[in-house]
């Protein structure tokens, strides 16, 4: 472990006189898919295979294309594959890269998680090592399966697939695989293979008309000159992936195009069918009140948990008990001597009320008559960190979990953008040790419901200076913000 105060100053807040990151300690659940897709662009309906021109070209990339063309992504961006695995030959042969989203049971268009991964010649989608399944740190349960590409147009299915440990089959080349929306898949001689022909990438195969394919193909080898032949490319406007993009003459991409709308009627379109967005990793629900009658916004995410989207702000345990509110130094730092539950608001000046919310010593955490609404708890540390490994990992996260700007947050408030929801809020805390505040605007300090050894607690921390979000534990007499999750 590392000596680490995080600016605190020199009070003894952290436990064994040093920080314990927590992320990592606890191995986070997962499920695994194995998609089976076709692109039609390179399929070959004499061998059953797709054409893998582009490895063998050398023109595949080590890293996954689709962040850098600007695909909308929840998660599984910025990954790499290596050398060996793009020189395997015969039907493991890789010929792209394809991308995998995972969709919220309840909706085909809420993206919950995104993965890039690799198709090989025999349709087979593997992770970037080239052989074992996508994995998703998500727990077991049922989700909608999506298969996107650069040029081609996407599919999801049309049902839920329960997927676990082990992983599922989801095999979108067989016709008896239902999929959303109407002729979302073409069939080739009883295979079912996706619509090649999307060059400019805007989830829409169009030969004439304003931001058709035809013209991408043709701006691509210059834009004048339609016997032009670009070479060696790896590019969109490949749409049959033969490392070529040509605009007449044998195997061009034209032809492609004209092919995937019908072939006869120049002015028709074929539109992708699977739904857009959102991308989130929560989405808006009713709220939930608490005894007090104070009403907080609640976001569910993609992982089933439901939580609270502001801090707590309760005086009352829910059976309608008070919890005591200590202003004074003594009364707080001696409150540990009968494990007094207690709240205050920042520097006892109840204007901090709103928007921060009031601080909780551990002991009104772990109360049984429930500083939360009723049907709600204090989320304990495995129910954090499982919450963690869905949205991704704690690097980066506290910038995701934080209220963007500088009203709340003192300068710079490092990656803020609030992307999943939590709209954290930096209330500052109080010390155990001696009752004083300290941390508004710097520090936002967050309760778990487990305890740790030593009458101390584990607690996550979001900082104005880091995207970081950062697991220890702390004195259990230490005033933190709250959030409820949903029992």
């Amino acid at each position: 472990m590392t000596t680490h105060r995080n600016d605190l100053g020199m009070k003894h807040v952290l436990a064994f006189c040093c920080t314990l990151t927590l992320t990592g300690l606890i191995a986070q659940s997962g499920i695994t898919v194995s998609p089976r897709v076709f692109l039609g662009g390179p399929y070959d309906s004499g061998t059953l295979l797709m054409s893998d021109a582009l490895r063998v070209q050398g023109l595949l990339p080590l890293q996954e294309p689709y962040s850098a063309l600007g695909f909308a992504m929840l998660g599984g961006g910025g990954v790499s594959t290596n050398t060996s695995v793009l020189s395997a030959t015969g039907n493991n042969a890789i010929v792209d890269w394809v991308l995998v989203e995972l969709r919220h049971a309840t909706d085909h268009g809420w993206v919950i998680a995104s993965r890039c991964a690799l198709v090989q010649r025999d349709g087979d989608v593997v992770a970037t090592n080239g052989s074992s399944p996508v994995s998703f740190g998500l727990p077991a349960g049922d989700y909608y399966v999506a298969v996107r590409h650069r040029n081609h147009l996407g599919v999801i299915t049309a049902n839920t697939v329960a997927l676990g440990a082990a992983p599922s089959l989801v095999d979108l080349t067989l016709p008896g695989t239902a999929v959303f929306g109407t002729n979302a898949r073409k069939n080739v001689e009883g295979t079912m293979v996706l619509w090649p022909g999307d060059a400019n990438m805007d989830g829409e195969v169009k030969y004439v008309g304003s931001g058709n394919d035809r013209d991408a193909i043709l701006s691509a080898i210059g834009g004048v000159i339609p016997t032009n032949v670009l070479s060696n490319v790896y590019t969109s406007e490949d749409v049959n992936m033969d490392g070529l993009v040509k605009y007449v003459g044998l195997n061009n991409d034209r032809d492609v195009v004209l092919q995937t709308i019908g072939g006869t009627v120049p002015t028709a379109t074929l539109d992708q069918q699977v739904p857009a967005g959102p991308y989130a990793y929560s989405v808006p629900e009713p709220g939930v009140t608490d005894i007090d009658g104070n009403s907080y916004p609640t976001i569910i995410f993609g992982n089933g948990q439901e939580w609270m989207a502001e801090n707590l702000r309760t005086a009352n345990y829910a059976n309608g008990d008070p919890v005591p509110n200590y202003t004074g130094s003594m009364q707080w730092y001696g409150a540990d001597a009968g494990s007094i539950g207690a709240w205050a608001n920042y520097a006892n000046d109840g204007q901090n009320d709103l928007p921060f919310g009031k601080l909780y010593n551990w002991y009104a955490v772990t109360d049984p008559r429930n500083v939360c609404p009723l049907g709600w708890h204090v989320p304990g540390f495995e129910e954090w960190e499982s919450w963690i490994g869905y949205c991704g990992g704690s690097i980066g996260l506290g910038g995701k979990m934080k209220v963007p700007g500088t009203q709340y947050w003192t300068s710079p408030n490092t990656g803020a953008g609030n992307e999943t929801g939590f709209s954290g809020m930096p209330g500052g805390f109080r010390y155990g040790e001696d009752g004083s505040f300290s941390g508004l605007g710097i520090h936002g300090f967050f309760w778990s419901a487990t305890e740790s050894p030593g009458d101390w607690a584990f607690y996550y921390s979001l900082s104005h200076n880091s995207a970081l979000l950062d697991g220890y534990t702390i004195d259990q007499r230490t005033g933190c913000s709250v959030r409820c999750i949903r029992d």
